[in-house]
């Protein structure tokens, strides 16, 4: 009886060793799976990003050999095809100054079928009115016309207007204003008028004789000043005494008749939205030079204002 009880006992202990050890068994097993699952995830994580390390470097390495490629080709490019560059740029350039000319010349061309008296120079936004008959004392017509060179052809606003010309949406209106000053316009515009300031200079009169009729051997007495902008400041307005100024007649009147170009040209930019503030101080410098009676600087600081408006 004591030998069976004690067997059954040992057997006891025996299972009860068994499933101890099954189970730190069991637990140890998942402990070890758990790790190699997470063993496994770090190592595919680090090769992920080694991987994507070593592609961003060759991608890295293949653009800038491609950069620099790209860059010889250019090189090569523009030293083969320079020549032709600057023929073309001379080619353009040419064309928009033979462009500006013949607006100018316009009514001494042959195919022009009215008295050069008659035109009147405007050039935006369109280049020349003429009042027929006006020169004769019985006005007839008023002609808008748009000289064309080549193979252009007007442009949106321009056919606009020409189809507001041809419906007569045309009417005449008088403005009556006060006497304004030169001191008087110079505080209005919150500007110093300087003390030799109190003498104006009108454009016609210094380019018309003095019976009133253009000369038709100048094409400078065809011109006429656009209306004057708030922002953009005509360079004879404030011109003190003109004709007491020295010098040859001939140059003073060619640089005023340059001065007016280059207020045209500027506005035009103003108008097309660009820049011109630094042509606004040339002018100014224009002025200033005719004002000293230094006609021939004043003519270069134009002439100079223009080639760089055409050039932009």
């Amino acid at each position: 009886m004591a030998l069976e009880l004690a067997f059954g006992i040992l057997s006891l202990i025996l299972f009860l060793v068994v499933l101890y050890l099954i189970s730190v068994y069991s637990s140890q097993s998942r402990t070890i799976s758990n790790l190699r699952t997470g063993m496994t995830e770090q190592v595919r994580s680090l090769f992920d990003e080694w991987r994507q390390t070593e592609i961003d470097g060759i991608k890295s390495q293949f653009a800038g050999v491609a950069q620099q490629e790209a860059k010889a080709l250019l090189d090569q490019w523009v030293v083969t095809q320079e020549e032709g560059i600057r023929k073309d740029a001379v080619l353009r350039s040419m064309a928009v100054v033979t462009g500006k000319v013949t607006e100018h010349i316009a009514p001494f061309l042959p195919g022009f079928k009215y008295n050069p008296k008659d035109a009147r120079f405007i050039g935006s936004p369109v280049d020349l009115v003429v009042f027929d008959g006006y020169s004769e004392g019985e006005p007839k017509n008023i002609i808008f016309i748009e000289v064309k060179s080549g193979s252009s052809s007007l442009t949106t606003k321009e056919r606009k207007l020409r189809n507001l010309v041809q419906a007569r949406a045309v009417s005449w209106e008088e403005m009556h204003v006060a006497s304004t000053t030169s001191s008087e316009l110079a505080a209005a515009l919150g500007e110093t008028t300087s003390p030799a300031g109190n003498g104006r200079l009108d454009a016609t009169s210094q380019t018309q004789p003095a019976n009133g009729e253009p000369d038709v051997r100048n094409p400078a007495t065809l011109t006429l000043s656009p209306p004057a902008l708030p922002e953009m400041e005509s360079p004879w307005q404030e011109i003190p005494h003109a004709r007491e100024h020295s010098g040859p007649r001939i140059a003073k009147e060619v640089a005023l008749e340059r001065m007016t170009r280059a207020l045209d040209a500027a506005k035009r930019a103003r108008d097309a939205g660009r820049d011109v503030r630094s042509v606004r101080r040339a002018l100014k410098d224009a002025r200033a030079a005719f004002e000293r009676g230094d006609y021939a600087e004043a003519l270069l600081v134009a002439d100079r204002i223009v080639r760089e408006l055409q050039s932009r």
